[in-house]
């Protein structure tokens, strides 16, 4: 799960950048 939720981290994180 610690997996899968650090992924959607970066995912929002590239979302945000644009």
């Amino acid at each position: 799960m610690a997996k899968f939720n650090s992924q959607i981290s970066m995912l929002f994180i590239v979302v945000a950048l644009v």
